[in-house]
């Protein structure tokens, strides 16, 4: 998903969510999340996303 944000933005809250376990790096520009089911979560429940 591209979120047409700068990269030092996104940098910032990517470190936030590895430090905090909820997700891990997964190659150059990609992570996984960590936490169990959390992907279902955020894909089914899209009224938690935030787009734009």
């Amino acid at each position: 998903m591209k979120m047409n944000k700068p990269s030092g933005y996104i940098g910032i809250y990517r470190r936030r969510l590895i430090d905090s376990q909820v997700i891990r790096p997964a190659g150059y520009g990609k992570v996984k999340f960590a936490l169990p089911l959390f992907k279902e979560f955020v894909v089914d429940d899209g009224q938690y996303l935030v787009m734009g």
